[in-house]
């Protein structure tokens, strides 16, 4: 509390704790932090993310009585040490103190959490709390719909779903009486519940950009993954590295190859990856664009490899029709490989397929298998060979993409694909039409 720091030295000793953060969020006009004096110690007092070397933070605080700066300190110290994406203030856990008030309010609390972590599969001990610190670039694209208090609960199940690192550290708690002001109430309770469930059916997980949403929902067909990758995994040899890594449902598959390097061009992907495989020796995950650069005569310009090591295998699943110069991709690639290396490449099929749903995901282009081994022969690829694969998925793409024209699959489409994907390896075989998508297998030179 700001009333608690007064002298020089305490300030300096604010500075040195808090000299990585750099933009905080928050509302002054329900704490007692006094901005000036905040500024004072090097902390601005905004919404916007700042410059990537410091670490944007947004905090969550309750309306009341001022906040604690300590209190803010251990919230914020597991993001600043230990990498955390999300940090809960738990009441309790010990620590210094804590007011006593009501029994059962404490019952619902707890029961409450236990509900969110049956749903969620964390391990929790106060769902409900106030205190919650988040990476700035976490919570700018995580969409808020609920108000009240089935804001906690939502914000949970959404954390658990995009599996970020989560940590919870011990704060005081001087709660509040009905007579002081405490507003909740048993329909409170019913309404958090109703949240829970809400959230564990509903994948509402980013803001998303235009045309991502179909990316998104598209992932969420893990065994149409599981079926792809396991057509692939003899090709993919050695240390593997998969060029749009995305969310990483491909690396999930690739977990026991030799090493994998996931690239991907979106620093918040690329984070997300981080998050999502951190401590597994065997990941290595970059920031790549494989079609930066130009070609000359003498290879490559400087930076287009981004100090990538020579690789035994690439796999480049659903990317390559969203670059618009395909060949500076292709041969990006081939160079990093080494020689007698195998580039897997995944497109979508049929030119005479490409409608609204094309459109909508930022596709230059379908692909004829004559004009993709082209491509790779005057990158400096030999097609060793390709097929195609998801031929029932023809018929959903051309009705929503063709005959009714969507900008979207939509949630309840995937999770049905994803249903009947065990009848659709059954019936690929048989139907005589291209699968959806092209699978082609081109080796480098030895």
């Amino acid at each position: 509390d700001y009333k608690t720091v007064q002298t020089p030295r305490e300030l300096e000793t604010l500075a040195q704790e808090l000299r990585k953060v750099k933009a905080f969020s928050f509302d002054t006009e329900t704490t007692s932090i006094d901005p000036m004096k905040a500024a004072l110690v090097g902390m601005s007092f905004c919404t916007e993310a700042f410059k990537a070397d410091y670490v944007p933070v947004a905090f969550k605080a309750h309306q009341g009585p001022g906040l604690p700066l300590m209190e803010v300190l251990k919230v914020l110290r597991p993001i600043l040490e230990k990498g955390a994406d999300v940090v809960y203030g738990s009441r309790f856990v010990a620590s210094e103190y804590r007011r006593v008030l009501f029994f059962w309010h404490s019952i619902a609390n707890r029961l409450l959490t236990l509900c969110s972590n049956v749903l969620t599969d964390l391990n929790l001990t106060d769902m409900e709390t106030c205190y919650k610190a988040f990476r700035m670039g976490i919570l700018k694209t995580m969409p808020i719909r609920s108000n009240g208090f089935g804001i906690e609960p939502e914000i949970t199940a959404k954390v658990a779903k995009r599996k970020l690192v989560v940590y919870e550290v011990p704060i005081s708690y001087s709660g509040r009486t009905y007579e002081e002001g405490k507003k909740i109430g048993l329909k409170d309770v019913f309404s958090a519940v109703w949240v829970m469930i809400k959230y564990k059916i509903v994948d509402d997980l980013y803001e998303e950009r235009y045309g991502e949403a179909i990316l998104r929902d598209m992932e969420l067909a893990t065994r149409f993954t599981q079926w792809l990758m396991k057509r692939l995994d003899r090709y993919l040899t050695g240390v593997v590295l998969e060029v749009g890594a995305g969310i990483g449902n491909n690396v999930r598959a690739l977990l026991h190859k030799d090493k994998i390097i996931a690239t991907d061009i979106d620093p918040e992907y690329v984070r997300n990856l981080q998050n999502l495989f951190q401590g597994r020796k065997r990941v290595e995950v970059r920031l790549w664009n494989v079609a930066s650069g130009e070609w000359g005569s003498g290879g490559p310009t400087l930076g287009t490899l981004a100090g990538l090591p020579p690789v035994d295998s690439i796999l480049c699943s659903n990317v390559l029709e969203h670059i618009e110069n395909e060949h500076v991709a292709l041969r990006n690639m081939h160079a990093v490989l080494k020689p007698g290396g195998r580039l897997v490449l995944v497109v979508p099929a049929g030119v005479w397929l490409h409608g609204s749903l094309d459109v909508a995901l930022g596709h230059f282009r379908r692909y004829r298998r004559r004009e993709l081994v082209t491509s790779l022969t005057a990158a400096g690829f030999d097609v060793e060979r390709s097929f195609s694969l998801n031929k029932p998925g023809v018929l959903g793409w051309l009705m929503n993409g063709k005959v009714f024209r969507r900008m979207t699959l939509g949630k309840v489409q995937m999770k049905l694909f994803n249903a009947l994907v065990p009848v659709f390896k059954i019936l690929d075989p048989i139907l005589p039409w291209t699968g959806l998508s092209l699978v082609v297998v081109a080796k480098t030179k030895a």
